[in-house]
Parts: C-alpha cells; sequence; structure tokens
C-alpha cells in the first residue's frame, strides 16, 4: 500500500478520504475542503507543523483502514446497475433493513417487477459510499436511492453533481401526513421524498438523583449548571459528536450554543453502551442522554427511565428516496409501496420512525423540528459534521486532558 507522504495531493485525499479534513482540523489546520488547488501538496500544509509525525500517522492509519472497508467497490461498480431491470440501492438502519430489503422482494415478485437492490451490511457500506461520491455520470447510479440521516446522498459533492442538475427532480402521486408540510418536511421540488422521520430524544435516569431543573428546552442543556450531567450518543473515538443535535444547535446558537452544549457531555457512549450504564445505574451514567428516538425501545416499562417532552420539539432527521427524472413506471410502482402500509409499520416497529403515511397512527408526540432543505442545500455536508464537532471538541478535550487518545473514528 502506497503511503501518504509530503508529495500526497490533497485535494484527491480530502475527496477520497474524508476523515482527512477532521484530522487537519483537530491539528489547528484550516482550509476551505470545496476550493484547494489542484495541485498542491499534503506536505505543504503539514511539513512546517510541529506535529508533523502524528498527522501522517493519523492520514495514513485513515488511508488503511478505508481501503480495506472499500475493497467492494469494484464490485459495487460491476452490480448496481442491472440493464432492463429497477435498481435499486441505498443506506439502511440494521434495525430495518432485513424486513425492509424483504418486503422489496416481496412486492416486486408479486408485481412482476425485475429488480436489482443493493444494501450492503454495516462494515460494507464504505465501498457504496465511496463509490456514490466519485461517480460523476448519473447513468452510473440506480433509478432509486435510499438514504437516511445528513450523510452521502445529501454531501454538498452529489448536491451540485446531481441533484441542482435536475436529475432526480419527480414528483410521486402520493399522499403524506398534514405533519409532512406544517413542519416542511416535504421537499416542494419534489427531489428528497421522506419516507419517515428519525427524532433526537433526551432519556431522563430517574436512578440519579440531581439538583438540576428537569430541562424543558434543547437551549438548558447549554447552561452552566448541567456541567457533565449529559451523555451523548455516539463512539468514544473521535467521531461527529452527534451532528443531529450539532446541526441544530449550530442554526440557533451559533458557535457559542455548541461549545456550551459539550461543556455540559460527560460521556460520548454507543447507545448499547448508554443503555447498559443506565440500567445497570453505573457510577458513570448520567441523568439526561442525548439519544436516536428508537434507544427508547430498549426501556419499554421501565419505571426509572422517562423520555422528556421538550417544548420546542425534537431535532430529526429524514429517511428518504430518491428517483430519477426518467424511471419508468415499474420504478415509480416501487418507490409509491416504499409510503405503503407495510413499510409504515416496518419504520415504526422496528426504528420507532414516524412515518409520512397519514393513515398510519403514531404513538408519539409529534412535536418536531425539521432543520429545512435550503439549509440542507447550503450546509456544504459532509465536512460541517467536522467543523462542528471540533468545537465541541476544544471544549470536550480540555475536561477530559486526553486530545492524543482521541483517535479519529471511521
Amino acid at each position: 500500500m502506497k503511503k501518504i507522504s509530503s508529495t500526497s495531493n490533497l485535494k484527491k485525499m480530502i475527496e477520497i478520504y474524508t476523515p482527512t479534513y477532521r484530522v487537519l482540523l483537530m491539528n489547528g489546520i484550516k482550509i476551505d475542503p470545496f476550493n484547494i488547488e489542484p495541485n498542491i501538496s499534503v506536505g505543504e500544509l503539514v511539513d512546517e507543523h510541529p506535529e508533523w509525525e502524528y498527522i501522517y500517522e493519523q492520514l495514513n492509519r485513515i488511508k488503511q483502514k478505508l481501503d480495506s472497508k472499500t475493497e467492494n467497490i469494484d464490485y459495487v461498480r460491476e452490480n448496481i446497475i442491472s440493464p432492463g431491470k429497477v435498481n435499486i440501492a441505498g443506506f439502511t438502519d440494521f434495525l430495518w433493513n432485513d424486513r425492509f430489503v424483504e418486503e422489496i422482494n416481496n412486492f416486486c415478485k408479486e408485481n412482476d417487477i425485475e429488480v436489482n437492490q443493493m444494501f450492503l451490511p454495516k462494515y460494507q457500506k464504505k465501498g457504496l459510499q465511496q463509490y456514490i461520491s466519485l461517480c460523476n455520470n448519473i447513468d452510473e447510479l440506480p433509478d432509486i436511492l435510499i438514504g437516511k440521516g445528513f450523510s452521502t446522498l445529501m454531501s454538498q459533492n452529489f448536491i451540485d453533481k446531481f441533484i441542482k442538475p435536475g436529475y432526480f427532480d419527480h414528483p410521486i402521486d402520493i399522499e403524506v401526513k398534514k405533519l409532512w408540510e406544517e413542519k416542511g418536511i416535504k421537499d416542494e421540488k419534489d427531489r428528497y421524498h421522506v419516507l419517515g422521520v428519525q427524532q433526537e430524544i433526551i432519556i431522563q435516569n430517574l436512578n440519579i438523583d440531581t439538583n438540576i431543573d428537569v430541562p424543558k428546552r434543547w437551549s438548558d442543556l447549554m447552561k452552566p449548571e448541567y456541567y457533565n450531567s449529559v451523555t451523548q450518543t455516539g463512539k468514544p473515538q473521535r467521531d461527529h459528536f452527534g451532528f443531529i443535535l450539532m446541526f441544530y444547535l449550530y442554526d440557533n446558537y451559533g458557535e457559542n450554543g455548541i461549545r456550551k452544549y459539550a461543556n455540559s457531555v460527560k460521556n460520548k457512549s454507543h447507545f448499547s453502551v448508554m443503555v447498559k450504564d443506565i440500567v445497570s445505574n453505573q457510577q458513570k451514567a448520567t441523568p439526561f442522554n442525548v439519544a436516536h428516538g428508537f434507544t427508547s425501545l430498549f426501556f419499554r416499562n421501565n419505571p426509572n427511565v422517562r423520555v422528556l417532552n421538550l417544548e420546542e420539539g425534537n431535532p430529526v432527521s429524514a429517511i428518504f428516496c430518491l428517483i430519477k427524472k426518467n424511471a419508468s413506471k415499474d420504478a415509480v410502482k416501487l418507490v409509491k409501496h416504499l409510503f405503503s402500509d407495510k413499510m409504515a409499520q416496518i419504520f415504526s416497529s422496528t426504528a420507532d420512525v414516524i412515518t409520512a403515511n397519514p393513515n398510519f397512527k403514531d404513538d408519539k408526540s409529534l412535536n418536531i423540528r425539521w432543520i429545512g432543505w435550503d439549509k440542507i442545500m447550503n450546509a456544504k455536508l459532509p465536512y460541517l459534521k467536522d467543523e462542528l464537532s471540533e468545537l465541541a471538541y476544544e471544549i470536550y478535550d480540555k475536561k477530559e486532558n486526553n486530545i492524543k487518545n482521541k483517535i479519529v473514528s471511521l
């Protein structure tokens, strides 16, 4: 494997190995990832840095790990398009992937639709992400793409190449919840078709006695009295520090809001660790826990856990689909089925998703907040995730005093 050196091309590194940007940021090297001179080398930014050896060590670690995770890019390239079939691919959640794919296959079989689907396991999805990131030809993308969260299919790169030129402008004649229009979830330009939304929630751990008031608004978590009272869902390594919440805090309170919130975060834990810490009443557990909505499913009938109902509503991310402008009738038929009662049941029962289906009653509060399509179109993803995370880590690292042990997560 060829290692990254001072002569490596910086622009290519950032485009192919996006965590490169995070490594540079965490070492105080700030650049505009969308305006990099085509011939600038990594060494021009790194070689004079006092921690240059550490930076190269991190960059090569990223390259080695991502290369191992994207070995299947040739498989993706060869199999993502099957002529004469409805091609569908994208990113699912481990909670609903199996039932979702099974329902697609069953529907297509019942309706004599020839389908070619590609939904890779989590450990293989990097190959699909890289394929989409490097793709420049709309004909090399499938008829239907499935996405979730503020990720690959909402990146500035993808938006500029495929969304703004109108390749996925395709109205779908289907009824959705009134909530979709009330909250702006429905994309009026008919590009992103939102199947459901996933809430961020605050789970209160009633096992812990605390003098801190129960938060009534998300902004309460920015107050000094909440210092070290919050566990944030995420990886213990240096990851995106809970981007869904970061996005909303930044939109409403700017950089200061991010730093103030980070001051309240004691732990960053995978949701399974958070659940275990709360249930077993671990010493490191905190009274308030910011988590994805599905986490509440693991606390059914637990009297010591309460999901808070906040005044201004919970931030949400979307599960959505894109369909090509020139898609076949069979592709449209399949997309409409993604909004069906069967799919709504799958999303809701497995991952506590609020679905678009107006016939499907939700057993949860519909007090939610959507960031808005205009903001997404101009958010400069995925690099905004790194920028906001580093604002948070400015505070979090000082508390932990272990910045060198915070290995960049992939």
